[in-house]
């Protein structure tokens, strides 16, 4: 009759899908050989990286991590897609790029046969660079993480506003933020959820965004190479500033670690918690696309100031699932433009999820939050756009007494606060 699986533990299923942030690490770089073969991940070429027990990911009990993928002088146009080893490869994109140049995108991905991942390369050849940044429980471990609050995207700081003009080379922008009334929510928060966009840069480099203690770590968020606006949505792990005040505000830092100025704007899209309360969880799925408008799926060409309101499918979205993890491709606009995803029924946000050059495909990492009946908006700024949503996992409420604290505790992460501060990197890099 076989063997029976022991059920899982109670407090097992307490941890079960609640995120645990890393300290930023890297895990892949096919420049020198760390991780996989010093070689470009070739076309139709299928490498695979061992995930768990590397970068603060545990050997067993991840379900899922979130990494940022950076390519580098890609010899062609192309994508590449992140998915679970020992699994057939989906017919899905985890980031898009041009011809030369490097770009980053995030992708959070279940882990596979052995704690590992795959990475796929459509065409041409290219460097390819992972850095973890945290990971989902899964029901192997007992250790609980932090709870997820999405909220309604709302904008950080924005230098193009500040009297202090673009964010110099070498330099910090610490934000601080202090979330509920009087700064009573902040003792819970652990990790933000962030849209992250440079513009106006000078000339190539990087942004990196980390807790903002100490020096930056050694990895990217983001790479820009013009004057164009280029976005990465980022988890950043947060910290409490321990000398200002009570109570003390949450903190993060943005490092400009090229040598020119560049333009920052950071959009807060959802908060990582832990402070008793029931909030929500993330469950992995197989990566599927649920919108292509070149066939059309779900969706048609949007044009311009053109705002759509599409129905997540039954296969990705419940009757408990309040939003989704997704990524989500602007494909060969007729003008340089900036696309916007919400919740349904809402008004369109002040913010940007991803921006583009005409002409151009290019991907962003996304959660999107759903209305209660599976409804959202994605809005086109300019000229006319084909555009792709796949989905690899989903944030669910596990009951209806949960969504109530869940309503509570968002409301409490919507009333914020933010000031920011700058400061030069003292250290030798």
């Amino acid at each position: 009759a076989g063997v029976v699986a022991p059920a899982a533990s109670a407090d097992a299923a307490v941890a079960q899908g609640t995120y645990h942030p890393v300290t930023s690490s890297r895990l892949l770089d096919t420049r020198s050989g760390l991780g996989a073969p010093k070689q470009p991940l070739g076309p139709g070429a299928t490498l695979q990286l061992t995930v768990a027990g590397r970068g603060g990911v545990p050997t067993s009990g991840a379900a899922a991590a979130v990494i940022n993928i950076t390519v580098q002088s890609p010899t062609a146009s192309s994508f590449l897609t992140a998915y679970p080893s020992g699994q057939a490869r989906p017919a899905t994109s985890s980031i898009n790029y041009q011809v030369g140049g490097t770009r980053a995108n995030i992708a959070t991905v279940p882990l596979g046969t052995g704690g590992k991942i795959a990475i796929y390369n459509n065409s041409g050849s290219t460097s390819v660079i992972v850095d973890v940044v945290g990971f989902y429980a899964s029901a192997a471990t007992t250790t609980e993480g932090n709870e997820f609050a999405a909220v309604t995207p709302n904008r950080l700081f924005d230098t193009r506003n500040d009297v202090e003009g673009p964010l110099a080379g070498k330099s910090i922008l610490t934000t601080y933020i202090d979330f509920g009334t009087n700064g009573d929510q902040n003792s819970s928060v652990r990790a933000l959820a962030v849209n992250v966009t440079a513009v106006g840069a000078q000339g190539s480099g990087y942004l990196s965004a980390w807790d903002g203690n100490g020096s930056p770590p050694a990895t990217s968020t983001l790479n820009f190479a013009d004057s164009g606006a280029v976005a990465n949505m980022a988890v950043v792990k947060t910290a409490l500033c321990s000398d200002c005040g009570t109570p003390p505000p949450v903190q993060f830092g943005v490092y400009n670690g090229s040598a020119d100025t560049v333009h920052v704007f950071v959009d807060l899209v959802g908060v990582y918690y832990n402070d008793g309360t029931v909030g929500l969880r993330f469950s992995p799925l197989t990566p599927v696309r649920i919108s292509d408008s070149r066939k059309p799926l779900n969706g048609t060409p949007l044009a311009a100031g053109q705002t759509q309101q599409l129905t997540a499918p039954s296969s990705v979205a419940d009757s408990s699932t309040v939003a989704l993890v997704t990524n989500v491709a602007a494909v060969q606009p007729t003008s340089t433009t900036f696309l916007t995803l919400w919740k349904g029924g809402d008004a369109r946000p002040p913010v940007s999820n991803l921006n583009a050059h005409a002409g151009s495909t290019v991907a962003n990492g996304a959660v999107i939050e759903l209305s209660s009946t599976n409804k959202f908006n994605i809005y086109n700024n300019a000229g006319t756009t084909n555009f792709l949503i796949d989905v690899t996992g989903r944030f669910r409420g596990p009951s209806t007494s949960s969504a109530q604290q869940q309503t509570s505790k968002v409301s409490g992460f919507r009333t914020l606060n933010a000031t920011s501060e700058r400061r030069t990197d003292s250290s030798s890099r």
